[in-house]
């Protein structure tokens, strides 16, 4: 009963009857921060922790907290301030199907570079966040980010690199990431920036890029430009 309360008012951002909950005996549990997370209220989040709530406990399927508020910079602030490991999240890619919580994920970077401001991406990375430890770029690309592209590549994210390390999730370079969703001015992007279209990922960049017409004509012009400045 008190579960399904605090479920209920932390969705519904309203601080005083989740602190009031808390003050009985509800439970903290991954529902709670999830539904925290989407609601997006710091005072919850600032009640959850005033009740003993750990922010480095993971949530579903071994993720960060930070992971379900990327987006909002006061909340990633927040929960750094309080402590929140930007390392530690879910496993990316192991053979043990026993092991949910890496203390060295990427996983925080990554999403910071799908969908977080590059204010956010340099604050992770000043409160300790491993580059060499994500695949940033990749998911970059994915999300035709093209300010965060821009900033990776001055923090000499490789362009080019192939993402062996992501195992059955691999697809290629971030070009290919690029082509598979569909951006056409990530894809021009790229290429400008010195992408190259002949390596080959899990299909070849044109196979990525087929959906999509105009992905496909920047790709093509690409080339004519190429052997137009070689002749």
């Amino acid at each position: 009963m008190l579960r399904h309360g605090l479920v209920k008012a932390v969705k519904n951002s309203q601080p005083a009857i989740t602190s009031y909950l808390l003050a009985r005996g509800a439970k903290i549990d991954e529902a709670v921060t999830i539904k925290a997370a989407e609601g997006r209220c710091l005072q919850i989040f600032q009640s959850l922790y005033e009740h003993g709530w750990d922010v480095n406990e993971p949530t579903l399927f071994g993720s960060n907290i930070l992971t379900h508020v990327i987006d909002n910079e006061q909340l990633v602030r927040w929960l750094l301030d309080k402590g929140t490991n930007p390392n530690q999240g879910a496993v990316l890619c192991s053979p043990d199907v026993n092991k949910t919580t890496d203390n060295e994920s990427g996983e925080v970077l990554n999403a910071a570079a799908e969908k977080a401001p590059v204010v956010v991406f340099d604050l992770l990375l000043a409160r300790g966040a491993r580059l060499e430890r994500s695949h940033p770029l990749y998911f970059a690309a994915k999300g035709g980010r093209n300010n965060m592209i821009r900033r990776l590549l001055e923090l000499q994210v490789d362009i080019n690199g192939l993402d062996d390390s992501r195992g059955p999730y691999k697809i290629g370079t971030p070009l290919h990431y690029a082509a598979r969703f569909g951006h056409a001015e990530t894809v021009r992007y790229l290429l400008q920036e010195g992408a190259d279209p002949s390596i080959t990922g899990l299909e070849s960049l044109f196979r990525e890029a087929e959906p999509f017409v105009e992905v496909t004509e920047v790709i093509r012009n690409f080339e004519v430009l190429l052997v137009l400045v070689n002749l």
